[in-house]
């Protein structure tokens, strides 16, 4: 078994990965479910007490460039009608062993805005890794200008841009990536 999972795992992956993962491989060979997730250094089984927690504003005419850095859910970018300004949108939700400790984490989980000259960016904030925050799902959902530019960096969760034409840098792990009408814009996937 040594064998194949230092073949499969990568060496910087942490030995209770390697175990859990011999011991899912040896669950599943016979037949049983298993299901566990590991993020980041966080482990979601999603039950439990939930709360929720959600933050919105709208986005500078000035900015003309927008940096998601996001994990653990869906982030979505639109173009908006001449009519519309720019905005953005959060929602999040969590799961503890208690209804107190799902609002404290709803809390402690926040999306970071910062704004400055022509740039804004939005970053996802957690706590460190605890027993009783079992699962965390957020939602970010920006509408700008077609001619701003769009960095995007997501983990564990999809990716939907739909109408940018300027720059668009995404960068999405263990997610889809879907892009719409983007037939002016310079893209750059990784």
């Amino acid at each position: 078994w040594r064998t194949i999972v230092n073949k499969i795992w990568p060496q910087r992956m942490s030995q209770s990965l390697q175990v859990m993962s011999v011991i899912g491989l040896a669950l599943l060979l016979t037949g049983c479910e298993l299901h566990f997730s590991s993020f980041d250094g966080y482990n979601f089984d999603y039950t439990g007490a939930t709360a929720t927690n959600d933050d919105q504003g709208e986005i500078p005419a000035a900015v003309k460039r927008v940096k998601v850095n996001h994990k653990f859910g869906k982030v979505t970018v639109n173009v908006v009608d001449g009519d519309q300004p720019p905005s953005w949108n959060w929602e999040c939700k969590v799961w503890a062993d208690d209804q107190e400790s799902a609002d404290r984490h709803a809390e402690e989980v926040v999306v970071e805005v910062i704004a400055n000259n022509e740039e804004q960016s939005w970053t996802l904030l957690m706590p460190e890794s605890t027993p009783s925050l079992n699962g965390v799902e957020s939602s970010l959902t920006l509408n700008v200008s077609a001619d701003t530019a769009v960095n995007l960096d997501n983990k564990h969760g999809d990716l939907e841009v739909t109408g940018v034409q300027g720059f668009l840098n995404a960068k999405n792990s263990f997610g889809s990536l879907q892009l719409k009408q983007f037939d002016q814009a310079e893209v750059r996937i990784s």
